[in-house]
């Protein structure tokens, strides 16, 4: 994330296929973060994402739903 190199391990999981509409997909993910800058010593990442037709943008293939992903990164520091 912008000049800060990470690394990320973990694993995406789509819930469900053609959900709550056809080409809809909404997908979860779990990434361990390591090998971060000082005076971070790890961390984690989850999200929760709707894919659609669409590729880019706010708007979805069918309309009508958000496309954007909802993201928590969690870092920790050494005591």
């Amino acid at each position: 994330m912008g000049s800060k190199v990470f690394r990320g391990r973990g694993e995406c999981q789509a819930l469900l296929v053609n959900f709550p509409e056809e080409v809809l997909i909404p997908v979860r993910c779990q990434i361990v973060l390591s090998d971060l800058s000082a005076p971070y010593i790890g961390g984690l990442l989850i999200t929760n994402t709707l894919t659609s037709g669409a590729q880019y943008g706010g708007e979805t293939s069918p309309p009508g739903y958000t496309q954007a992903s909802i993201a928590i990164i969690r870092l920790w520091k050494k005591h």
